[in-house]
């Protein structure tokens, strides 16, 4: 994978494997790996999610029924996620139904909060968000899986 990062108009690439800089200078000894800790929900009825949680890949049991859950205020996920205007983060979702019939799993905005894309996760399916800060109270959530 290469990300490529303006930095006083100049365009370098990095890439996140070998830690090397447009091909040739390593800034890492090690390749970069992602880490995910993950938080289990089953209410039996509708969720309020926690800006904690969100910094976490959520596995979502919707416990017997369709379920509508709510986000923070994006003002919350701002302070939780610690990002600033114009930064991002990325959010999954995880519809861990164990029942044998099908449960939706539908997750609504909150305060501040805009989705772009289906907002819906299907029985044992999973969705991923790339979450920005598109001001101090406005987050979008752009559906990326």
């Amino acid at each position: 994978m290469r990300f490529v990062r303006e930095n006083d108009g100049v365009a370098h690439s990095i890439d996140i494997r070998s830690g090397q800089v447009d091909g040739s200078q390593t800034i890492a000894t090690s390749p970069l790996r992602e880490r995910y800790a993950m938080t289990t929900i089953s209410t039996a009825g509708p969720a309020t999610y926690t800006a904690a949680q969100l910094a976490t890949t959520i596995a979502r049991d919707p416990n017997g029924a369709n379920r509508t859950d709510v986000m923070p205020a994006a003002a919350d996920i701002i302070a939780g996620f610690g990002l600033a205007v114009g930064d991002t983060a990325v959010l999954t979702i995880v519809n861990t139904t164990d029942a044998g019939t099908p449960e939706t799993l539908t997750i609504s905005g909150g305060t501040g909060n805009v989705f772009l894309g289906p907002a819906t996760i299907a029985t044992a399916g999973a969705a991923r968000w790339l979450v920005s800060a598109a001001s101090a109270s406005i987050v979008s959530f752009t559906r990326m899986v």
